[in-house]
């Protein structure tokens, strides 16, 4: 497959190619991005597009202002084409940009009753193309960009047409565009982006310390995000996850210039004072809060907690046991294994059954259809329609 490819890394070649681009009815596009591994946060490295004819890498490390091209990806009537989208999604809507009309490949193998597998996977299969070495996995921020990280960066999205084709034909013959529509609008309706909350993340640390203990773990976490933030450095390169606890149940600092677990840029006296400080404001709360010293980080549950909670675990078990994995093992019998569980899997049962997730209509249909075949009356999936 012959095309030319582009490296964009001006601002006014950018603002040329949204002109360009203005009038297309598809765009195939992806990202490479780095998360946390060698530089801080979550950020976009390189946006590869693809429009029939040519290849765009464009640089975001060069080019500061997207506006104009994410107008383009906001706009409807152009259909991005994209391959296991979900974290480009994510980071696309951290960057202020909520892209519409997005076909995901991947989802439309699902669709198919295909197994999940990678791009490069996918195109010896669906297309019989073996395309270049893998280096989803070299490191992006860095410039300049080798021609080999290149070649991998085009052929992300160089061959994405001709596998739309080819996917959308069988979906077609199938009846099932209908499908894809539900699943563009479900995608659409998300927020994108999850905020991650520290209860969350340190769920494990937090249920094995007082409340004195966890004050002082989440200001430390609180300034190695900062220090990771200046350093423009993964918070795991600045500071060892296990030192937060350690030093958090410790109450003290000693021995800490002497870790090898840390950036040696927080070795210093400087920063042990700093440090000291942070947990010295951190204790003056605790005592001023009336809190015991000794009650644990996580109140254990009311005695009515504990009902509510243990109510919903049995109403969770039996609506899965008797109706959602029947009305599951039904869908796959008649459509296959790849589309249950793309469908209805383990996980979206809970939030299905607790009202935390609602289910595109085709899937609905899905599991009424099912529902009536195994005999289950519709009563009994009234929460599914809620």
């Amino acid at each position: 497959m012959s095309y030319q490819l582009r490296y964009i890394d001006r601002q006014e070649d950018l603002f040329a190619l949204v002109d360009q681009l203005k009038g297309a009815s598809r765009i195939a596009i992806d990202l490479e991005f780095d998360k946390n591994h060698f530089t801080y946060g979550f950020n976009i490295c390189l946006l590869q597009l693809f429009d029939g004819q040519d290849c765009y890498l464009i640089d975001p490390l060069s080019i500061k202002d997207f506006s104009k091209l994410f107008a383009i990806f906001e706009d409807s009537s152009v259909e991005l084409v994209t391959f296991a989208f979900g974290e480009d999604y994510r980071l696309l809507h951290h960057l202020g940009c909520t892209p519409n009309n997005i076909m995901d490949l991947s989802v439309v193998r699902s669709l198919l009753n295909k197994p999940q597998s990678s791009l490069t996977n996918v195109l010896i299969d669906e297309l019989g193309i073996t395309s270049s070495k893998d280096f989803q996995r070299s490191n992006w921020c860095a410039r300049p960009l080798s021609e080999d990280q290149k070649l991998y960066a085009a052929e992300d999205v160089t061959f994405l047409f001709l596998l739309a084709d080819k996917l959308v034909k069988e979906l077609t013959n199938l009846n099932r565009l209908s499908w894809l529509s539900d699943e563009k609008k479900f995608l659409e309706e998300s927020s994108g982006e999850v905020t991650p909350v520290i209860e969350e993340t340190y769920h494990k640390e937090r249920k094995e310390m007082t409340w004195a203990q966890w004050e002082r773990f989440k200001a430390l976490v609180d300034y190695r995000e900062q220090f990771a933030k200046k350093l423009n450095k993964p918070t795991y390169k600045v500071m060892d996850r296990m030192l937060l606890t350690k030093y958090s149940l410790q109450n003290n600092f000693s021995g800490w210039s002497d870790e090898k677990r840390i950036h040696p840029a927080l070795r210093t006296e400087k920063i042990v004072q700093q440090l000291k400080q942070i947990f010295s404001k951190t204790n003056e709360m605790i005592a001023q809060s009336g809190i015991p010293s000794g009650q644990a980080a996580r109140p254990p549950l009311s005695h009515a907690e504990r009902i509510s909670r243990s109510r919903q675990k049995q109403l969770i078990h039996d609506q899965s046991e008797q109706i959602l994995i029947p009305l599951k093992n039904r869908i796959t019998h008649k459509y296959g294994e790849y589309i249950s569980t793309f469908v209805l899997s383990k996980r979206m049962m809970e939030k299905v059954i607790i009202g935390e997730l609602k289910l595109p209509n085709y899937r609905l249909e899905l599991l009424k259809e099912a529902a009536i075949e195994v005999g289950i009356p519709d009563d009994r999936i009234s929460f599914l329609l809620d």
